[in-house]
């Protein structure tokens, strides 16, 4: 399950809006929806509205995979992210299989010091 010339790419947040993605990257791109196992979901606080993914065994969160995106998508899309957050490789479960998948996974710690920040 991936489009030719691009990655599947797990998405749980803002990057679920296509008016967010064509936005960041000038298109959309088709999807299927999806659920990632050994993670959850955090948001952070009400200040700092962004959620994001932190390891937990046992946990799920439910998405949609993005097909098909291209690498200079992929870029445009992790400049979006900022350096709160690392792209990691894993693999999603959808009605229509297991494919591999980026996800954007939270950095702790730099989401820690945005917050104190925004919090001053």
């Amino acid at each position: 399950m991936k489009d030719e010339g691009g990655d599947n790419l797990f998405v749980y947040g803002t990057l679920r809006d296509d008016g967010v993605v064509r936005q960041a990257t000038g298109r959309t791109f088709p999807k299927v929806e999806g659920t990632l196992t050994g993670y959850r979901r955090v948001e952070a606080s009400p200040r700092f509205p962004y959620p994001y993914l932190v390891a937990q065994e046992g946990a799920s969160v439910r998405g949609t995979v993005l097909l098909g995106v291209d690498p200079e998508s992929l870029g445009r899309l992790d400049a979006y992210e900022g350096g709160c957050y690392e792209r990691r490789r894993v693999t999603i479960s959808t009605g229509q299989g297991t494919p591999e998948a980026w996800v954007y996974v939270g950095i702790t710690e730099e989401i820690e010091r945005m917050k104190r920040n925004l919090l001053r």
